[in-house]
């Protein structure tokens, strides 16, 4: 089995407002899910990064163990520490 983990990418725009964006560290699932939350500046963004991995993490997991489009094999091949 594989522990599901969190990675996180930052993405700053012209504008200087930056998403983080949260989704699986495995590459065999990591197309599957994702998510985004954009902050003013990228300083907002690395001090909310703890929190959110937090947050996340074991609501990522929930929804990923429930999406039907993963076959069930794979979905039962990851564990939440």
């Amino acid at each position: 089995m594989k522990q599901f983990i969190l990675e996180v990418s930052y993405f700053t725009e012209e504008d200087l407002e930056t998403s983080i964006t949260f989704r699986p560290s495995d590459p065999e699932i990591s197309d599957y899910l994702a998510t985004s939350i954009i902050y003013k500046t990228y300083s907002e963004a690395v001090a909310a990064k703890d929190e959110l991995l937090t947050v996340l993490t074991p609501r990522l997991f929930e929804i990923f163990q429930q999406m039907e489009n993963i076959p069930l094999e794979i979905r039962n091949g990851y564990y939440l520490s």
